[in-house]
């Protein structure tokens, strides 16, 4: 599950993240100095999610 949010970092792609209490946040993965969270940038914003939080990862990659 880090693994699929560091790639998408890395590359800049999208990732649409399901937390514990169902919530699903949608957004740009980026590179975070904490090792304890994970930054989504959404179009409202940065949102900061704690990693135990995160149920359930999935990249969307552009097919060219």
């Amino acid at each position: 599950m880090i693994e699929e949010l560091q790639i998408a970092a890395k590359y800049g792609q999208k990732v649409t993240v399901k937390l514990n209490n169902n919530e699903v946040i949608t957004g740009k993965a980026e590179i975070s100095g904490d090792q304890f969270l994970v930054k989504i940038r959404t179009s409202e914003g940065p949102v900061w999610i704690p990693i135990e939080e995160i149920e359930h990862v999935e990249r969307l990659v552009k097919l060219h």
